[in-house]
């Protein structure tokens, strides 16, 4: 190995030794000094440098990234087609060596993009990066405008075929004509189907299972899967410990959180009776892995079925998680924190109570700079807030009775969630403006939405 290393070392100084005479070559013959001098200054910098850092790149401490960076093509190759041609470059860390010593912006900010397109599929190389970088790259990731997304979370009811294959995908609204269309297939073909969604590093996470034929009966199958909307592709992750339907899922410091959620192979619907999982697991996409982590505390407590369809309802805020249900003997709604960093739970007083607001039934939990809770009667919707810094709930706030059941989204200040009769519902949370997007090409049931970066 060291023998072939000191060829290719060789020939490299060799051919750019080559290139250094033939721009002198061309510098003496036609009088282009002046713009070659850049390149001629870059040829001096890269022949110093590989003689310099040849031993240096060879005995890097990292032996065993720099062996398996060695032998896995896929991961340190590039290939880029453009008007020019086809160019390949290695993308080990390497890289930032020789772009720092050749003072290369566009190479460095090509394997930076290459990266932050690829952060998990390879996960080894963007973790092995300075933190600046690794910071860097996940804000490529996010550049743009981000567009709204559904997909049909949900599909427990028998429909026709050709229905039910037309609503097994993710759609997008175009900003140009103001209209749903679809970008891809879901990553499975099934009749019935309960999932949660999750972005977190503008990835898509689908998390939950599908029904599926055994020999002579069907079950459902625990399945999850990560779509990268950079590379339009799905790909299939770790499926949860437990075996479990109607959850809830948040994402916060970088880690997914499933929470609640009831037996998954059950098909009767869940009653206020129906007893949710205590167990709360955390993914971890660098590992691809779930985990254990302090289960809900469920003494004298019990979760509101949502019109979501996830119980209980679950949002992040911060470093911690945010639970809203109610006590068993009052009915007042209460907030549970969990403190990530700290791994524990805790309550956050006050309570909302029957007489502050008539809200036996919930549609979304989010946040913005504080907690958004939508529910509501048979009168009414009701809009309220809750401050995690203060502890201090806001206006009570009532508007027409709207039906909104799905999972929703917050963003700007606005609320986006299906409604009935096919609507696509945007709540202002300040004004309590309802206005309707276009209707999607498929039949709304349990829709869930989201944005992400494309």
């Amino acid at each position: 190995m060291d023998a072939l290393w000191e060829t290719l070392s060789a020939l490299l100084l060799s051919l750019f030794s080559w290139i250094k005479y033939s721009f002198d070559y061309i510098q003496r013959c036609f009088g282009f000094k002046s713009d070659l001098t850049w390149v001629m200054q870059n040829l001096n910098r890269f022949t110093m440098w590989s003689r310099s850092h040849a031993d240096k790149m060879r005995s890097m401490p990292d032996g065993s990234q720099r062996d398996r960076w060695k032998m896995d093509q896929e991961a340190r190759t590039y290939r880029y087609h453009g008007n020019g041609p086809m160019f390949t470059i290695q993308t080990s860390t390497y890289i930032f060596y020789l772009a720092e010593e050749l003072s290369s912006v566009e190479l460095h900010e090509t394997v930076l993009m290459y990266l932050s397109t690829n952060l998990l599929e390879l996960p080894h190389l963007s973790r092995s990066l300075d933190l600046h970088l690794q910071q860097k790259i996940l804000q490529i990731r996010s550049k743009g405008s981000p567009r709204l997304c559904c997909l049909r979370k949900e599909n427990l009811i028998s429909r026709n075929v050709r229905e039910t294959e037309s609503a097994r995908r993710l759609f997008r609204l175009d900003e140009d004509d103001g209209k749903w269309s679809a970008v891809i297939d879901l990553p499975f073909s099934a009749d019935k189907w309960c999932f949660t969604t999750a972005v977190l590093f503008n990835y898509l996470y689908l998390i939950g299972g599908f029904r599926q034929h055994m020999k002579r009966r069907y079950e459902f199958k625990m399945a999850s899967f990560r779509y990268n909307p950079l590379t339009n592709k799905w790909v299939s992750t770790a499926p949860l410990i437990k075996h479990r339907r109607h959850f809830s899922a948040a994402v916060c410091e970088g880690h997914i959180y499933a929470v609640g959620g009831w037996y998954l192979d059950s098909l009767v619907t869940p009653d206020s009776s129906t007893g949710v999982y205590t167990a709360v697991e955390r993914y971890d996409p660098w590992t691809d892995s779930w985990a254990f982590v302090s289960s809900l505390p469920l003494s004298d407590f019990q979760f509101t079925l949502s019109l979501s369809h996830d119980s209980p309802l679950t949002t992040s805020l911060g470093t911690s998680l945010y639970v809203l249900g109610n006590i068993r003997r009052t009915g007042e709604k209460l907030v549970l924190r969990y403190d990530t960093t700290q791994d524990c739970w805790s309550e956050l007083l006050p309570t909302l109570t029957r007489i502050d607001a008539d809200m036996p039934s919930l549609c979304f939990l989010g946040s913005t700079d504080r907690l958004i809770v939508i529910g509501g009667n048979n009168v009414e919707t009701v809009v309220t807030s809750f401050c995690v810094e203060t502890r201090k709930w806001g206006q009570i706030r009532s508007m027409e009775k709207t039906a909104l059941i799905g999972q929703g989204t917050v963003f700007n200040e606005e609320v986006y969630m299906s409604g009935n009769q096919d609507m696509i519902c945007r709540l202002n949370i300040h004004s309590l403006s309802l206005s309707t997007l276009p209707s999607l090409p498929v039949c709304t049931c349990y829709e869930s939405f989201f944005h992400l970066f494309f």
